[in-house]
């Protein structure tokens, strides 16, 4: 989080899994951080930057617990 004037900018990376709609899950991540920081505080934040860091795909455990 960098924190000019009041304003602050927050970067986050996250790992998604790969069945999801990336660009979508973005978006939503954005509006819910913004939401939540600035109904907690006073700041206003002017941008969530959201990096997808890694794309984690099922593994044979996850498939089992499926079914």
């Amino acid at each position: 989080i960098s924190l000019r004037e009041e304003v602050a900018a927050i970067d986050i990376s996250v790992i998604l899994k790969a069945n999801v709609n990336i660009p979508e899950v973005c978006r939503n991540i954005q509006v819910a951080v913004k939401e939540a920081v600035q109904s907690m505080t006073s700041i206003n934040v002017s941008k969530v930057n959201v990096t997808v860091a890694d794309i984690s795909f099922d593994s044979a455990e996850d498939t089992a617990e499926e079914k």
